[in-house]
């Protein structure tokens, strides 16, 4: 399975009944103005079908674990290696803000916390064409 070179990782919270969060669809908005949205669901067939009613260009799904954070960092590391995409969104739940931290962790990944949002911005130089995700966010008083 090949993937597009500015895939955007985004890990999609489910709720307690199996659909999708309320969360997800801002998330796969915000990514696909930084490129190509590939949804991580963990949970059930019908919840992957919504991701892709959402726009994601590619779902991948994991079997949900008994326990959430563990199982979430598992899935989302192995969709990491997978894809290798540009960044990984997650939403600021509770399970989301914690696979986050345990992933940024495992692989020694940097962490942006609170982000309200994000901008694709391309930086060309004599050697390279970049692009960087900026993710902009909310300072607390």
């Amino acid at each position: 399975m090949s993937f597009a070179a500015d895939s955007i990782l985004v890990l999609l919270d489910t709720t307690p009944e199996g659909s999708l969060a309320k969360s997800s669809a801002a998330l796969l908005g915000a990514a696909s103005t930084l490129g190509s949205p590939v949804a991580l669901v963990l949970g059930s067939h019908a919840a992957a079908n919504a991701a892709a009613e959402l726009g994601a260009t590619t779902v991948l799904r994991a079997d949900a674990a008994t326990t959430v954070s563990l199982g979430a960092t598992d899935a989302l590391a192995a969709a990491a290696a997978l894809v290798q995409p540009d960044a990984i969104l997650v939403s600021h739940s509770v399970e989301g803000r914690e696979a986050a931290a345990r992933y940024a962790a495992r692989t020694r990944s940097g962490l942006i916390v609170d982000a309200i949002g994000c901008l694709a911005t391309t930086r060309v130089s004599s050697r390279a064409t970049r692009r960087t995700a900026v993710l902009t966010t909310c300072r607390r008083p």
